[in-house]
């Protein structure tokens, strides 16, 4: 049995109707020009003369949907393979272009021709590749109560990762984290030297001598 067709638009079913006569009347025109003309031609209608391909597209809508309810077995097979394509094209898909990969890849004098599938899946490993070490460099960051990753960070990955020793020798190993700003701080301020007694406002900076006592002037007053 034929697969169920899908409803026309008001706009598909004009395009259907005119491309034969605009064909016929500019034959020197490509497919993409004969469609930008029809484009045209249907802006151009009124509103009164786009409602004959409305009433046309309502009634394909309704022929569409009674097709759908006389073979739903037919619509859930058709669905499956709507979304195993689009499976099959996200699985492809890859952010970094493949072009670029492949001159990467070619910039190695013994590598020869690399078919499609090659550079999808050496892309998709790129991602992956990219991903982990984003991850890993933001759970050091936030170890380290740092608001911002940095290129030691993604060091500090590549250098805890077992898996990643091929990549050492590109990334060098990092010093050892530094204390944060607060930390320093605190251990600057246990480890100062105590202040002199003298050096607090809330001591006296004078004591009682044994000849005398002393007056708020600083001089020392003989005992009556």
């Amino acid at each position: 049995m034929a697969p169920i067709k899908r409803a026309l638009s008001s706009y598909m079913i004009f395009c259907n109707d005119r491309r034969k006569q605009v064909a016929e009347e500019n034959p020197g025109l490509r497919i993409g020009e004969i469609q930008k003309l029809i484009s045209t031609q249907w802006k151009e209608l009124s509103e009164q003369e786009k409602e004959h391909y409305v009433q046309l597209a309502a009634k394909d809508k309704e022929r569409y949907e009674q097709e759908k309810r006389d073979n739903p077995v037919e619509v859930e097979e058709a669905n499956s393979e709507t979304g195993a394509q689009m499976a099959a094209a996200s699985a492809t898909a890859c952010v970094y272009q493949l072009g670029r990969v492949k001159k990467i890849v070619h910039t190695d004098p013994e590598v020869g021709k690399v078919s499609r599938e090659a550079l999808i899946a050496i892309s998709k490993a790129s991602e992956l590749l990219a991903q982990f070490l984003a991850t890993k460099g933001y759970e050091n960051a936030l170890f380290q109560n740092k608001r911002q990753i940095k290129s030691s960070d993604i060091t500090r990955a590549i250098q805890s990762t077992g898996s990643l020793d091929w990549l050492r020798e590109d990334f060098p190993d990092v010093k050892p984290t530094t204390q944060s700003q607060a930390d320093r701080s605190k251990t600057k301020k246990a480890n100062a030297a105590p202040l002199p007694s003298g050096a607090s406002f809330f001591k006296p900076q004078f004591s009682k001598k044994e000849s005398g006592t002393v007056d708020n002037d600083g001089v020392d007053q003989e005992e009556d």
